[in-house]
């Protein structure tokens, strides 16, 4: 597997993807959009770069209708739990290790959200490949599952904190509170459905 996790040379391969796959589509979506309304221009705000962070907005005036976060994995700063051999066969131990989290068996390369004012959103992922040093996109939409009303999170489809995602991340497929579907990156589409949302379109 490429190994792209994120110093250096990785750093800038996530910046650039994050730039063309997620930053750009959209940017070019909402000129398009401009075009066709009589009526609403909406505003992009960056792209917005710090050493590991990426961000920016859409605005209608003063109002910041899609919010969009976007955080690179380093290997020491992201603990995760482990089993580790214990001190006698059958028993082994749970240890906190440096290492970046994993989906599905790959090392996550970044993980952030895209978010409406509205609270509507799905969260970002990108994945190391086989194939390729630029790594593969997947974003998730998470929603309620029926049966666990108590945990309830509304509107949906909500993105889960950063904080959140490791273990939100490890729980997919399993019987739990929420229902995470994972879908491809389609950044114009998924725009449009929370503008939609926010500018209560029909």
């Amino acid at each position: 597997m490429t190994n792209t996790g994120c110093t250096g040379n990785g750093m800038t391969t996530v910046k650039t993807q994050f730039h063309q796959d997620v930053y750009l589509p959209i940017a070019k979506w909402t000129a398009s959009f401009n075009e066709q309304s009589e009526i609403t221009r909406i505003r992009v705000d960056g792209p917005a770069y710090s050493i590991d962070t990426m961000s920016f907005q859409l605005w209608l005036g003063r109002r910041s209708l899609i919010s969009t976060n976007f955080e690179i994995l380093h290997e020491d700063e992201h603990q995760i739990t482990k089993l580790a051999p214990g001190p006698s066969l059958g028993n082994p131990k749970v240890v906190r290790v440096f290492e970046r989290p994993e989906f599905c068996g790959r090392k996550i390369m970044g993980w952030g959200s895209i978010v409406a004012d509205t609270g509507h959103g799905f969260n970002l992922i990108l994945l190391e490949s086989e194939d390729s040093p630029y790594g593969d996109w997947r974003v998730l939409r998470n929603t309620n599952d029926v049966s666990a009303q108590k945990y309830r999170r509304d509107p949906e489809p909500f993105a889960f904190e950063l904080v959140e995602l490791e273990r939100e991340l490890a729980l997919i497929g399993a019987m739990y509170v929420y229902h995470v579907t994972v879908e491809d990156l389609l950044c114009p589409g998924h725009a449009a459905e929370l503008l939609k949302h926010a500018l209560q379109l029909q």
